[in-house]
């Protein structure tokens, strides 16, 4: 195990027997007596989860957490609180002042690692780690959207080429000349559930137009093994006013 975790507690005896639990367990420790210490060593070390006890000599635990969830940087930090305080109101206020976890002393050993395995492993759910990232690219047109899709297409077909997986999104679909490009009538779109192949996704200067006689012309031929037809080229539509 490579997670640090810092332990925040100013009785000695206890923070030895915090630590020495944890390390056992191959986690790396930090240690900080008071709040002061703590902000520095979270500086510095850049824990993976925290163990907080309420009562601290300079500030109180619950001040200190506050704190952490209002800065960026610690806002998602687990944080497992420790208290001898076991009132309900006393768990209810550790958990509004952003602990996950809140858990009275004295506590079992093997208590301490579940509940930190435990923390730990949501924490990774939560934030899915090992989710590869991902970018999102916007085209305005600037003069009336014209273009713009010609744009988006071109830019996700040199992706798609480079073997990145691309999403093609355009929210208003009959303004637009999206399916045009991609050769695709709109009833194959609609039924559609897998993504286009490279092939099915390869930039075209125009559609191939059913039957055609022009010379240097290419008659449509789909991909092999796909559902796709050859269909005339829409007609353009025209504008109703006049200048």
């Amino acid at each position: 195990m490579n997670e640090k975790i810092l332990i925040v507690e100013d009785e000695l005896q206890m923070l030895r027997l915090l630590g020495m639990t944890l390390q056992k367990e191959g986690y790396q420790i930090a240690v900080a007596q008071t709040a002061a210490a703590a902000r520095s060593q979270i500086q510095a070390v850049a824990p993976d989860l925290i163990i907080l006890d309420v009562m601290l000599p300079d500030v109180s635990g619950l001040d200190l957490c506050r704190e952490l969830r209002q800065q960026r940087s610690t806002s998602s930090l687990p944080i497992l609180m420790l208290s001898a305080l076991g009132e309900v109101t006393h768990k209810v206020a550790g958990l509004k002042a952003g602990a996950d976890e809140y858990v009275v002393k004295p506590i079992d050993a093997a208590e301490l690692v579940a509940r930190v395995v435990s923390l730990l492993e949501r924490t990774r759910r939560l934030r899915g780690e090992g989710a590869t990232e991902s970018m999102v690219v916007s085209f305005l047109g600037s003069k009336g959207g014209v273009g713009t899709t010609t744009a988006m297409v071109n830019v996700a077909a040199c992706l798609t080429v480079e073997g990145k997986r691309t999403i093609v999104v355009e929210p208003r679909a009959e303004l637009g000349q999206l399916q045009t490009l991609l050769g695709l009538s709109a009833a194959t779109v609609r039924a559609r559930s897998s993504p286009l192949t490279r092939r099915e996704f390869a930039p075209r200067q125009s559609p191939p137009v059913s039957g055609s006689t022009r010379p240097g012309s290419k008659r449509c031929r789909p991909p092999q093994g796909s559902n796709l037809t050859c269909a005339s080229r829409p007609p353009r539509p025209r504008p109703s006013w006049r200048p």
